[in-house]
């Protein structure tokens, strides 16, 4: 095993491309935690539940709101490299 990873999806509930990013991480050796339809990952700044997760793994088909484009900048600067956008979200932010 390579550690604990929480994947976040910010699209709807029941996302099949969602799981399918859950799913390459679990066949990449990781014991993996989906959380599904978040609306806001501000919840997860400063929260020490983090610390228990090697990598954090977010995935999104949309353009995030600036407060959330803040909160994912302070949780990329935490987790630096361990810290992994899906594609999608990648090109969005950039």
């Amino acid at each position: 095993m390579k550690g604990k990873c929480l994947c976040i999806s910010l699209d709807e509930a029941g996302s099949l491309n969602a799981w399918l990013w859950a799913l390459a991480w679990a066949e990449n050796g990781h014991q993996v935690t989906l959380l599904e339809a978040v609306d806001d990952i501000r919840g997860l700044l400063e929260n020490p539940g983090l610390a228990q997760y090697q990598i954090l793994a977010l995935h999104a088909h949309r353009a995030l709101p600036a407060a959330q484009q803040s909160a994912l900048a302070s949780l990329q600067q935490q987790f630096g490299e361990q810290c992994v956008l899906s594609n999608v979200l990648q090109q969005l932010q950039s």
